[in-house]
């Protein structure tokens, strides 16, 4: 079986929800399903509206060589809590976080991320699911974020506002958000793994909270196209 959810124990300090609302209006690049805050990336301030540019930042996540990251309009000093919280994450090196205000229904899909570009083409392997971190940063008393092994199914994790952090895997298994109306935000974080810590993480919360943790069949091949595409795009 494979781990599709892990709860992650880190000491918690949540931003005022007034200021992380009103700095994500203010500097939100739309979506279709979420508004997104700008928080940390390879990016200038006035890049992250630039889609081509930020684009290239995703895709270019795992690919770190020669550049400097950088937190947007000053958000870590507006809300020193949430680098409080990522400092605490088992990154070597954060490359792009963001706030995700949902907007609309998120329906069941994975994420594979066919245009990634590759430094190092062991940085996303199987052994290290789950992998993708997220923090619930609102709407803790209402689920909403939903896993499930087949497109008819949902489970919906624990996470709470004493324990918001998760890791999850959004490579090979189905997971979506319902609509609970405005305000729910998350944090959502990429980066280079530091692999040894990351996978003391996950068993740490597995050990702690094993009622909590959501497994599922394992995928059929984890190395296949649709899962993992190595072809390398153009660097940033």
């Amino acid at each position: 079986m494979a781990i599709a959810f892990a709860p992650i124990d880190i000491d918690v300090k949540l931003p005022d929800e007034t200021i992380l609302l009103e700095y994500i209006e203010k500097y939100k690049v739309v979506g279709s399903t979420w508004d997104i805050g700008p928080v940390l990336s390879r990016m200038q301030d006035d890049e992250w509206r630039d889609m081509p540019t930020a684009l290239s930042a995703l895709y270019n996540r795992y690919n770190t060589a020669n550049d400097t990251y950088r937190y947007a309009n000053g958000i870590d000093e507006l809300m020193p809590e949430i680098p409080y919280m990522l400092n605490q994450l088992p990154f070597k090196k954060l490359t792009v976080v963001v706030l995700f205000k949902q907007t609309a229904q998120v329906n069941h899909h994975y994420d594979p991320h066919t245009s990634d570009v590759y430094e190092d083409l062991t940085e996303v392997a199987i052994d290290m699911e789950p992998r993708r971190y997220n923090i619930l940063l609102t709407k803790h008393d209402t689920p909403s974020f939903f896993l499930g092994d087949t497109m008819d199914e949902k489970i919906y994790p624990k996470i709470t506002r004493e324990r918001p952090a998760f890791a999850f895997c959004e490579r090979y298994h189905y997971h979506g958000a319902d609509y609970i109306g405005p305000g729910k935000v998350m944090l959502s974080v990429f980066g280079i793994l530091d692999r040894e810590k990351h996978k003391e993480f996950i068993e740490a919360g597995i050990n702690k909270y094993p009622n909590e943790v959501i497994r599922f069949t394992d995928p059929n091949d984890p190395a296949d196209h649709k899962y993992q595409f190595k072809e390398k795009y153009p660097p940033y």
